[in-house]
């Protein structure tokens, strides 16, 4: 049996002074039915490759949207989110405002969340 995985994204920016960068989060072994939240803040314009990485001990598939949380004014542009396991890209969705991998076996897996901010 196929489990999800669901992913939250939520994007907080707070505008300031410097330029937006990456940032990797471990989140470690994570259960077939687990919820987890991906979120960063910016202190200026420019793009951003947040790496989230995580294990699966068993089948599942890993899907979520965006949402901006009443945040839409800040002018973040997600353009991107990829998945890869071992090097290898699995899959990438270009229009992720929900997203979505199907399939995923047993393994090591990085979810990269990749944009722009230019508010």
């Amino acid at each position: 049996m196929t489990h999800k995985i669901r992913c939250a994204l939520a994007v907080v920016a707070l505008i300031a002074s410097a330029t937006a960068s990456a940032t990797t989060i471990n989140w470690g072994t994570i259960s077939t039915s687990a919820t987890r939240s991906i979120g960063n803040s910016f202190d200026d314009r420019g793009s951003f490759s947040d790496r989230y990485n995580f294990t699966l001990t068993g089948s599942a598939s890993a899907s979520g949207s965006a949402d901006w949380g009443g945040f839409s004014w800040l002018d973040i542009d997600v353009t991107s989110i990829s998945l890869y396991s071992g090097g290898s890209l699995i899959g990438s969705d270009t229009s992720p405002a929900h997203f979505s991998f199907g399939n995923l076996g047993a393994g090591s897996y990085s979810l990269f969340v990749s944009g722009n901010v230019t508010g």
